[in-house]
């Protein structure tokens, strides 16, 4: 069993061994990579920002919780592949369930995570999440 002070000396030679990488490879490759990072996250921003059918912030932000798997069944979410789970949900309106995303509830986070998105796009999400269950009914 290896002590504390063989971790440390460990952790800290290899720590070293990438240091002499990176000095030895130039800063260029790790620049680039960060650039690249950057560069995708802000495609992804963009395509959410200007997806107007709500498509890519459900993809992106809801379907990890209501498209069944473990993080839903952990908190509960209603399944899209299940209409019967929304019933009350509907009852009170494609308004309300936009108000309830926008605030947040107790299991899901204000606008279900997407700091970034604006009322819009939330209120274009549930509404592809209500086209969802429509075609799941067979309307």
């Amino acid at each position: 069993m290896k002590t504390k002070t063989q971790f440390k000396i460990k952790v800290a030679s290899r720590g070293k061994m990438a240091t002499k990488h990176l000095l030895r490879t130039g800063f260029k490759n790790v620049l680039g990579y960060c650039v690249l990072l950057i560069f995708l996250q802000g495609v992804t921003t963009i395509a959410v920002a200007e997806d107007p059918t709500g498509k890519s912030v459900y993809k992106d932000y809801c379907a990890s919780c209501h498209e069944g798997g473990f993080k839903g069944w952990i908190t509960g979410a209603p399944d899209v592949d299940a209409p019967s789970e929304w019933e009350l949900f509907r009852k009170k309106g494609l308004e309300a369930m936009v108000e309830n995303t926008m605030k947040g509830t107790e299991h899901m986070d204000p606008k279900g995570g997407c700091g970034s998105c604006t009322r819009e796009q939330i209120e274009a999400a549930v509404k592809h999440i209500d086209s969802k269950l429509k075609k799941e009914e067979g309307q």
